[in-house]
């Protein structure tokens, strides 16, 4: 099995061409792009082990940012550069940080049970990620210095990503033998009141549809559309139609007190710059 890196830009209908980023016989996955646009990051086993990698857009040039002997997945990034990953390092997988080059990492949480996905705000000053810890699983945030962790988003939850506002998560909600959701929920909440999550779109076949990515403006047809996400087009999947990415605008259709988001319309099969569809 193999899987490489393939860049598309966004706006096309339906969506065209596009440029390899990676090729090979390794399995290069979970792409995220860095805030200045510049390099991309992902994991792979092109060197026998599990390790975050960076690839540069503009010159193609590969470059291993993390090597241990245990196993590092789930880029992302703070905005100032600096790299988040999940690592088993520790034993259980944890949040891990490191420097932009990749020296100097360190655990940031302790949970004693798989911690991974982790994606920082905007801001900086939250780092998001999916806890399996038994019995206080879901959805968590946590200071990029490892403080004042708190559970928001109660479930079997995984794959959060934060929009680019701030305001919201994506994540996916595991349904058992109902497949799998893409949910959406208000980020923004005050004391220690947990944030409500609702379904807005759900797949079939219980097939892992890998993370959404947000969108800053996607396009439809005729404008600029915001608040929108990219997932699996599960709604047209057959056996001749494989799942693809698609794009999915979300809206706020209820008053901000009851923290209900919902998709209301699908609005193209593109694949999005915002980081790939991948996991």
């Amino acid at each position: 099995m193999r899987q490489n890196l393939r860049e598309i830009p966004l706006g096309a209908q339906p969506a065209s061409g596009g440029r390899w980023l990676t090729r090979g016989n390794a399995i290069d996955r979970q792409p995220v792009y860095a805030r200045d646009g510049e390099r991309i990051a992902f994991s792979s086993n092109r060197n026998g082990n599990l390790e975050i990698w960076v690839v540069s857009r503009r010159s193609g040039d590969v470059r291993r940012m993390t090597e241990h002997t245990a196993q590092d997945s789930d880029p992302s990034f703070m905005p100032d550069g600096r790299l988040l990953f999940s690592s088993n390092r520790s034993g259980a997988f944890e949040i891990w940080m490191a420097d932009s080059d990749g020296s100097g990492a360190h655990q940031i949480t302790h949970d004693g049970s798989d911690a991974e996905n982790p994606v920082a705000t905007a801001d900086g000053q939250w780092i998001i990620y999916a806890s399996m810890k038994p019995g206080a699983g879901g959805i968590m945030r946590i200071r990029p210095d490892g403080s004042e962790p708190r559970l928001i988003v109660v479930g079997n939850l995984i794959e959060p990503e934060v929009s680019p506002d701030g305001k919201h998560v994506a994540f996916v909600a595991d349904l058992g033998s109902e497949g799998e959701a893409l949910r959406v929920t208000r980020l923004a909440g005050r004391g220690n009141r947990r944030a409500r999550a609702h379904a807005a779109l759900t797949c079939h076949p219980r097939d892992h549809h890998g993370n959404a990515r947000f969108v800053q403006n996607a396009y439809d047809a005729t404008s600029v559309v915001p608040n929108t996400v990219v997932w699996v087009d599960c709604t047209t999947f057959t056996s001749s139609h494989p799942l693809a990415p698609a794009l999915f605008r979300f809206s706020d259709s209820e008053p901000p007190s009851t923290r209900s988001q919902k998709y209301s319309q699908r609005i193209g099969a593109v694949p999005a710059r915002a980081g790939g569809m991948t996991n």
